[in-house]
């Protein structure tokens, strides 16, 4: 399972608490995060807080394509 985990929603579980839930739950779940600030440190090293793979805003159409490769390797 693919998970893109939305950080904007007021009052609700940002992405730091989301793929962890989300693992529990079903260990095949993959978690993709996308940020617009290169240095915060999900961005950096997503594995490290249990994401499968990253890409930085701006992003054209092949960021996408191969976060998602990463994720599924």
């Amino acid at each position: 399972m693919l998970r893109f985990p939305i950080s904007r929603f007021p009052g609700g579980m940002g992405v730091q608490e989301t793929i962890p839930k989300h693992t529990a739950l079903d260990p095949r779940v993959k978690g993709i995060i996308s940020g617009g600030y290169s240095t915060k440190p999900m961005i950096v090293d997503p594995l490290s807080f249990g994401y499968a793979a990253v890409f930085v805003k701006p992003y054209g159409f092949k960021e996408p394509g191969e976060a998602l490769d990463t994720a599924f390797r």
